[in-house]
């Protein structure tokens, strides 16, 4: 089924940190963590995020800091606008990247 093969291939591409295009610095100094992403996956999960990267004021900014938010609160505010952190973000202290098996139908609806 074509729809398969599409999630298969974003999978694919989601494993790959060298194809990302944004890195999400989330944190205070003495505790963030990186999070890279895909622009275009987060901005067709979110009109936030499609705002941010592609609205009148976007960022083009390849590194973003947040540095007045922990970690656990940017994957909360991710999960809130409907997007789980392993979807489209992929945090670098994590040993291993499970995506969009959970994920299927937000891709595919």
């Amino acid at each position: 089924m074509e729809s398969e093969k599409v999630l298969q291939r974003t999978s694919s591409l989601l494993q790959n940190t060298a194809l990302s295009d944004v890195t999400f610095i989330v944190g205070p100094p003495s505790a963030s963590k990186k999070y890279v992403g895909h622009r275009v996956l987060l901005a067709m999960t979110s009109p936030v995020f499609e705002a941010m990267f592609y609205g009148d004021m976007a960022d083009k900014s390849k590194v973003i800091r947040i540095t007045d938010l922990a970690p656990i609160g940017f994957e909360n505010l991710l999960s809130t606008v409907g997007i789980p952190s392993e979807c489209c973000l992929l945090r670098l202290s994590s040993p291993i990247i499970e995506c969009l098996p959970q994920n299927q139908n937000r891709l595919c609806d």
